[in-house]
C-alpha cells in the first residue's frame, strides 16, 4: 500500500486537479487538503504521514473539484475580508473585488460616526454586512435579499461571527419588501450586473453551480442598475452615499442611468486598476 505524505499528496492532486482543467490547481488542492486534514494550508509543506480514513475523505471532494464544482462550495467557507464565511451553495461566493467595494464603505460609515447606518442589497451570503459591522462598532445594518437560502447563509454568518445584534434580516426584491421610511446613510451592494451574452462565456464552474439569479441582469446586464436608480431617492437620507460593484466595461453605461436621475457618479478604480466600484451621491 503507497504511504502518502502532506507534500506527496499535495503534488498529486494538484497534478490531477490541473489535467481535469481546474483553475488555480495548487491552491485548490491546498484549501481541500487543509480543510480534511485540519491543518493551515503553510503547514502542507511539512512532510507527514495521512491517514487512511483522511484519504477516503478527500478522494470524495476531489472528484467533486474535479467535475467543476467550487472549492468553497464543496468545503463550505471561503475568506472575505479576514472573516471567514461560510456558504451554502445557495448565494454567490464573495470575490476579492468585492473587499474593495466593503474597505469603501467602511470609510465613509466611520467618517459618519455613530449611530449609522446602511443597507446592504441583496446581501448574499452576507459577507459585506459582517466585514462592516466587524470594522465599523458604532454602526448598524440590514441584509436584503430575497432569496431564502441567501437569507438563511447571512444570517448564519452574522450569528456566529457575534453581530446579529447589530443587523436585521430582511426578505427584499430589491427595495420592494423595505418599510417606506427607512433612511440609511449608506446603500452598498453588488447587484447582478451580467448579461446574457457574458453568461454564456463564464466558465462552467460558475455556469453549473452558482445561483443565476445573482449574476443575471437582463440583455445588457443593467436592469438593477435601473431599478437603484429609480427607487433609491427614497431610502436614502440626506449628503448619504450609494456603493456599487459593476462590471469592467460597465461604467459609462452606468453613468447616464444615474445622471438622469439627477445624481453625482464617478466611477472608480479597485486595487487591481479595474474600474468596478461606483460611487453616486445627491447634493
Amino acid at each position: 500500500m503507497t504511504e502518502w505524505t502532506t507534500t506527496k499528496l499535495l503534488d498529486w492532486v494538484t497534478d490531477y486537479l490541473g489535467k481535469a482543467g481546474a483553475d488555480n490547481p495548487r491552491l485548490k488542492s491546498e484549501m481541500l487538503i487543509s480543510e480534511v486534514l485540519g491543518r493551515e494550508r503553510i503547514e502542507l509543506y511539512i512532510t507527514r504521514p495521512v491517514a487512511q480514513d483522511k484519504l477516503s475523505e478527500l478522494r470524495a471532494k476531489i472528484r467533486k473539484a474535479a467535475e467543476g464544482m467550487p472549492v468553497e462550495y464543496i468545503i463550505g467557507k471561503t475568506t472575505f475580508y479576514s472573516l471567514e464565511i461560510t456558504l451554502n451553495g445557495k448565494c454567490l461566493i464573495p470575490r476579492p473585488e468585492t473587499e474593495d467595494l466593503t474597505e469603501r464603505g467602511i470609510e465613509f460609515l466611520r467618517q459618519r460616526g455613530e449611530g449609522a447606518r446602511f443597507l446592504d442589497l441583496g446581501c448574499g451570503s452576507g459577507c459585506i454586512t459582517a466585514a462592516i459591522l466587524k470594522n465599523c462598532d458604532k454602526c448598524s445594518g440590514v441584509c436584503a435579499d430575497k432569496s431564502d437560502g441567501a437569507l438563511s447563509c447571512a444570517g448564519d454568518n452574522l450569528q456566529r461571527l457575534k453581530l446579529a445584534e447589530r443587523a436585521k434580516i430582511k426578505q427584499s426584491d430589491m427595495f420592494a419588501g423595505l418599510e417606506e421610511g427607512e433612511k440609511y446613510d449608506l446603500i452598498i451592494s453588488n447587484p447582478p450586473y451580467v448579461s446574457e451574452s457574458e453568461y454564456q462565456q463564464l466558465s462552467r464552474s460558475i455556469r453549473d453551480f452558482e445561483p443565476s439569479e445573482a449574476l443575471l441582469a437582463g440583455e445588457e446586464g443593467l436592469d438593477y442598475y435601473r431599478i437603484i436608480s429609480e427607487e433609491a431617492e427614497k431610502f436614502i437620507l440626506p449628503d448619504s452615499l450609494i456603493l456599487l460593484e459593476i462590471g469592467g466595461t460597465q461604467g459609462e453605461k452606468i453613468k447616464p442611468i444615474f445622471e438622469q436621475k439627477g445624481y453625482n457618479i464617478s466611477i472608480e478604480n479597485d486595487f487591481a486598476g479595474n474600474p468596478r466600484i461606483a460611487r453616486i451621491y445627491k447634493q
